[in-house]
């Protein structure tokens, strides 16, 4: 989970980690949650559609069409932001942000498969919600949290993160 996940981090950073270290990822985090508004949007949409469909077979092809267009247009949307993460960071928030770039572009990566996750999810709650997507939502919280307190104080933000797209 998104929020799950992103709490964790930060919690964790500010026990672990310095202050630059917190608004640094502060900063990445909010950044990467702007983009996944996009699947969040999609998905929302997708999930009327797909729970308006009587047939199992047609929630099928019309999951696999949207993720079809999406998900190439979702990756040149985050390609364009990881090569302008550093132009923009520096230009919107100065460069004493730039230690945010590095985990804006593990994140980008992460909300990849979080997006693509988002509207397969849909998919499944088109069925009804399904109690097992809350125990992979657990295990992502618990791997992440795992690969935190691992790797957190010797590697820093970067792990975290490294955890959280491991997680995603």
């Amino acid at each position: 989970d998104v929020c799950s996940s992103d709490l964790s981090d930060i919690f964790l950073i500010n026990y672990y980690l310095s202050k630059d270290d917190l608004g640094n990822y502060s900063l990445a985090v909010s950044l990467v949650d702007y983009i996944y508004i996009l699947p969040s949007v999609i998905g929302t949409i997708a999930f009327q559609r797909l729970s308006a469909e009587k047939s199992d077979s047609e929630k099928k092809v019309l999951v696999s069409r949207i993720l079809q267009i999406f998900v190439p247009v979702f990756i040149f949307v985050l390609v364009t932001f990881f090569f302008l993460s550093e132009y923009l960071v520096s230009f919107v928030y100065g460069e004493e942000f730039l230690g945010s770039v590095e985990s804006i572009k593990i994140l980008l990566v992460a909300i990849l498969f979080m997006g693509i996750q988002t509207i397969q999810v849909q998919f499944l709650n088109s069925f009804g919600f399904p109690r097992q997507i809350i125990l992979y939502w657990f295990f992502g919280l618990a791997l992440n949290l795992i690969l935190n307190f691992a790797f957190i104080e010797n590697y820093g933000i970067t792990a975290v993160a490294l955890s959280t797209c491991v997680s995603y």
